[in-house]
């Protein structure tokens, strides 16, 4: 007789289907989850950004899930207002949209500006008894929120010769408060209004491209007050709009054409306007600065 072959079915023991089981079933489960998140996706309420900060455009750094396929997700940041650099220069509120097929969901990016203004100042020489306002110091006032205001920050006396610090506050919109110091010297026989009509070195333009190459159409004998607005050499900056443009075009732009130009003032660093620049686009869409060639 022959001997019989029994095959047992071998068995997994208890403990080993339990952690299986469990292991399946967490799979199974995170699996769900992470689908039902990426479907059902959530915006951050609030994002606080400082004016000058840069956003971001990325479409995570908006989102309090982890999506699967970020791609899927598009961001809206159209209300938002920032350069083209993505820096944020209007403090406000705004609100962005973040898209997945047909379901929007909403927040809001707020900008704050909690900075104080960057004040550099100039060294003013003054005649006796002559009157004279903090903003007379003021080279420059960088600030998102601006106009900048300056008040003097103690008393300044002209009655006497001799070398002061003058202590100024500056302030922008946001109630933002920077001081900052400047020398004043008080001498017999200067003026400061002279000072500021002799001036005819450029020193910035108004607005500012960043892109000014100093060539101007139209330079005056004497600068003047920008507030003057009696003053005649006014006239010139309407003369010069109603001119050929074309006549102007620097050496290099011979042949083009002048599609359209902005009139800018130039300024002195006292903020007497000294001149016009004439800031030009050309038929190539190339940009310049228009030039009498002086």
């Amino acid at each position: 007789m022959e001997d019989e072959i029994i095959y047992e079915e071998s068995k997994l023991p208890t403990k080993v289907k339990a952690v299986l089981f469990v292991v399946i079933f967490a799979v199974i489960i995170g699996g769900i989850i992470i689908l039902f998140k990426s479907i059902n996706f959530g915006v951050k309420k609030t994002i606080v950004y400082e004016v000058g900060d840069t956003i971001s455009t990325d479409v995570l750094d908006y989102l309090t899930n982890k999506p699967l396929n970020p791609k899927d997700y598009k961001l809206n940041l159209d209300s938002v207002s920032f350069t083209n650099d993505k820096v944020l220069n209007v403090v406000g509120e705004y609100t962005y949209r973040v898209v997945l097929n047909d379901i929007i969901k909403e927040g809001k990016v707020v900008v704050k500006d909690t900075t104080a203004p960057t004040v550099s100042t100039n060294e003013l020489t003054v005649g006796l008894n002559e009157e004279i306002k903090p903003d007379d110091f003021i080279a420059k006032c960088e600030d998102y929120s601006y106009p900048c205001t300056y008040e003097f920050d103690g008393s300044v006396d002209t009655s006497k010769e001799g070398t002061y610090t003058v202590n100024i506050k500056a302030k922008d919109t946001s109630n933002n408060i920077a001081k900052t110091t400047a020398k004043l010297i008080v001498k017999e026989g200067a003026s400061l209004v002279q000072t500021k009509t002799k001036d005819m070195e450029p020193s910035y333009t108004e607005p500012d491209y960043g892109d000014w190459n100093k060539k101007y159409v139209i330079t005056f004998s004497g600068a003047f007050n920008p507030d003057d607005e009696e003053n005649y050499r006014w006239q010139y900056y309407y003369d010069f709009m109603n001119s050929n443009y074309n006549d102007y075009l620097d050496d290099k732009d011979i042949g083009k054409t002048v599609t359209s130009a902005e009139i800018i003032a130039v300024y002195n660093k006292y903020h007497y306007v000294i001149g016009f620049a004439a800031r030009a686009i050309l038929n190539d869409g190339t940009i310049t600065y228009l030039t009498n060639k002086e």
